[in-house]
């Protein structure tokens, strides 16, 4: 039975396209559509927008941490996201210290991991002013997400590229197999 949903992936690979078709599909209207969460935390001056800082994705990784204790959620990200992303900020003492209170809790929490679909990079970057532009670090981060899931050997889906109406249909022909979802 699945219980959560997560789009996992790096920076303009088209998971909020999807999220967004996805929000208005019936057969979701029972999930809790979590998206937004940094731009959340930016709207009520709890971060300040930067790609560099870690005390942002201290405040960040907490937030998607909070929803492993809900059920019946999908999320534009997660855990994992925030994790691998910490990891492509300049080493630090700081950034150090929070990669291993970030794996301490995702060690603890495996189990409760949502269901996740990977978005890898199929096109170049889509400079917006909003999201991290830097093509490198976004390959690099790409790389630290693949890893993470094949190191910890971690079930998940890769959505193909295609359009986001059939990216949907993709995602939704997965979990009809796991769960009843019309």
């Amino acid at each position: 039975m699945v219980r959560a949903v997560t789009f996992l992936g790096a920076s303009c690979v088209g998971k909020t396209s999807v999220f967004e078709l996805l929000k208005k599909d019936r057969s979701f209207d029972w999930f809790d559509k979590i998206d937004g969460i940094t731009r959340q935390l930016v709207k009520e001056g709890r971060i300040e927008p930067s790609f560099t800082s870690v005390q942002n994705q201290k405040l960040i990784f907490d937030k998607y941490a909070e929803l492993l204790n809900t059920d019946c959620y999908v999320s534009d990200r997660g855990i994992i996201d925030v994790h691998t992303f910490t990891k492509t900020i300049p080493a630090s003492i700081q950034r150090d210290v929070e990669l291993k209170r970030q794996l301490d809790f995702i060690n603890v929490s495996e189990y409760f991991l949502p269901v996740i679909f990977y978005f890898p990079i199929y096109w170049e970057v889509e400079s917006d002013g909003e999201r991290m532009a830097d093509a490198e670090r976004r390959k690099c981060w790409d790389a630290e997400i693949r890893k993470f899931l094949m190191e910890r050997r971690l079930s998940y889906e890769v959505v193909p590229n295609d359009t986001p109406f059939n990216r949907l249909k993709f995602i939704k022909s997965v979990l009809s197999t796991r769960m009843n979802l019309g």
